[in-house]
């Protein structure tokens, strides 16, 4: 017998049935209570994302100037600039 089946037949004679069921119920419901918690956060998330994207356009006005980095820091490459 491998530690697979041999570790449940030694959990159910050394515990008792009514305290396995307790384990058991308690993993269930903290397990659901995980899942449905990071699904209230995805739907949260992903529809303020939504908003976000399609309500914030039509009251952004581009202007400014291009992000230029201070130091182009290139160990392996050469860049050379365009005639």
């Amino acid at each position: 017998m491998g530690a697979g089946s041999v570790v449940p037949v030694v959990v159910i004679v050394v515990v008792p049935i009514v305290v396995i069921v307790i384990i058991f119920f308690i993993i269930f419901i903290i397990g659901h209570a995980f899942n449905i918690g990071l699904n209230v956060i995805g739907t949260y998330v992903h529809t303020s994302r939504l908003q976000y994207l399609e309500f914030f356009k039509q009251f952004y006005a581009e202007g400014g100037r291009p992000w230029r980095p201070l130091n182009i820091a290139t160990k392996y490459v050469d860049i050379k600039e365009e005639e």
